[in-house]
C-alpha cells in the first residue's frame, strides 16, 4: 500500500507559468496486480498511465516535445500510502448519444533541421535536390461514411515565393504559398486543414516543391497529419480511444465496443492525475460504460498482457532534496532572487 509513482508526464510544460497545474512532481494513481496478500513479490507488477514526448501538443502545434526526448516517472516505498486507480463513476439517466466509433490520429514528423538556427521550432524532410515526397498512412476497418481529415504544415526560405503543391489520393489541393524570406524573417511558413471524402482505408499524401526556378531554395516539411474514423471493436491489443461528438453534446453518452472478450478494462485518462476504471468482468463480448458529455475524455481500452515496459536508467537513484526549503533564505528571513540556475552534480563547483 506504500508503492507510489510521481511524474508529470512527456508533455512539455506550458509557455506561461500561471497555465502550470502542479509544481511539485504530482502522483500517479497505480492498480498493484498480486499485491493482495500485503507484499510485492515476484510475478507481481505495476500498472499505471504513463505519457510519453509523442502525440499531438496545441499549444506547440507539434507531436514532440521540443525539450525532451525522454519522459521520467519516480517510484518509492516510503510514507503515507500512494494513490490507487478507483472505479469510474458512470451517471445514470437516459443515454442521449451512443458511440460505436472513435478518431484515430496518425501523424509523420521529424525534427531534423532548424532553419533559423534559434527557437523550439523544428522541421524535417527537406525539398531541394529531390522536391518530392509521399507518405501513406493505413487504417484497417476505416468506416468510409465519415469523412478523414488531412493536415500539412511546411515552411520554405527562398529569395523568391516558392509553393508546395499537395494531394490526397490523388485529389489536388490549393498549393501551400511561401513568401521570400527577408532579415529578420527568416523562414516563411503555411498549412492548411481539410476534409476529404474517400474509400480507401490507405491515405497517400504527395508533396511537390516548386523552387520558381530557384535553386537555393529549400522547402521543410514539418508535419502530415491524417485524422480517420475507425470501429470501437477490440483488436487483441491496448489501444486509446475518444469520440469528438461527445464534446460539442450534451446530455450523457454512451461507449459501445464490440468484439470486447479480451479488454479486461476501460480507464478514463483525461487527467493523468485521477484516472478511473471500468473492469470487464464477464469478458463480455460487447462492453460499454456511460459518461458525462461535453468534455473531451480519452480512454484506454486495457488488454491483458499489451503493456508497454518502462527502462530503467543505469543511474537511477535520485538523492532526496529540498529544494525550496532554504534557498530563498538570508541572513533575515526570506529574500527574492534575481535568477536561478539548475545545473547536473558535473558542473557544480567545488
Amino acid at each position: 500500500s506504500l508503492i507510489k509513482i510521481y511524474g508529470h508526464g512527456g508533455k512539455p510544460l506550458p509557455l506561461l507559468n500561471s497555465d502550470n497545474l502542479y509544481f511539485d512532481i504530482p502522483e500517479v494513481p497505480i492498480k498493484v496486480i498480486g499485491g493482495e496478500d500485503g507484499s510485492f513479490d515476484s510475478g507481481d507488477y505495476i500498472l499505471f498511465y504513463g505519457q510519453g514526448v509523442m502525440g499531438f501538443d496545441e499549444e506547440n502545434d507539434s507531436h514532440f516535445n521540443p525539450y525532451s526526448n525522454e519522459t521520467y516517472y519516480f517510484i518509492t516505498a516510503n510514507g503515507a500510502p500512494g494513490l490507487r486507480i478507483g472505479p469510474m463513476l458512470e451517471p445514470s439517466g437516459l443515454v442521449d448519444i451512443v458511440f460505436e466509433d472513435y478518431q484515430s490520429l496518425k501523424y509523420h514528423e521529424s525534427d531534423q533541421y532548424s532553419p533559423a538556427k534559434v527557437g523550439r521550432r523544428w522541421f524535417g524532410n527537406r525539398f531541394d535536390i529531390q522536391n518530392q515526397q509521399e507518405y501513406s498512412f493505413h487504417f484497417p476497418g476505416r468506416i468510409s461514411t465519415y469523412p478523414i481529415q488531412v493536415k500539412v504544415r511546411a515552411a520554405a526560405a527562398s529569395e523568391v515565393p516558392t509553393s508546395l503543391q499537395v494531394s490526397v489520393n490523388g485529389t489536388s489541393v490549393d498549393p501551400l504559398n511561401f513568401n521570400p524570406i527577408n532579415d529578420p524573417t527568416l523562414l516563411s511558413v503555411d498549412s492548411f486543414v481539410q476534409e476529404f471524402q474517400l474509400s480507401s482505408e490507405t491515405i497517400n499524401v504527395a508533396m511537390s516543391y516548386n523552387n520558381s526556378g530557384n535553386p537555393s531554395s529549400i522547402g521543410y516539411l514539418d508535419y502530415v497529419q491524417v485524422t480517420a474514423t475507425l470501429p470501437l471493436r477490440g483488436n487483441n491489443s491496448t489501444f486509446e480511444f475518444y469520440n469528438e461528438v461527445a464534446a460539442t453534446s450534451t446530455g450523457i453518452g454512451l461507449y459501445q465496443i464490440s468484439q470486447a472478450q479480451n479488454i479486461q478494462e476501460i480507464w478514463a485518462i483525461e487527467d493523468p492525475i485521477h484516472i478511473s476504471s471500468k473492469l470487464n468482468e464477464s469478458e463480455s463480448e460487447t462492453f460499454s460504460f456511460k459518461t458525462v458529455l461535453g468534455t473531451t475524455t480519452s480512454y484506454v481500452a486495457i488488454t491483458s498482457g499489451d503493456y508497454l515496459e518502462p527502462t530503467r536508467p543505469d543511474n537511477y537513484q535520485v538523492v532526496n532534496q529540498n529544494i525550496k526549503g532554504t534557498l530563498f533564505n538570508g541572513p533575515s528571513g526570506f529574500q527574492d532572487i534575481d535568477y536561478l540556475i539548475v545545473n547536473p552534480r558535473a558542473l557544480k563547483v567545488s
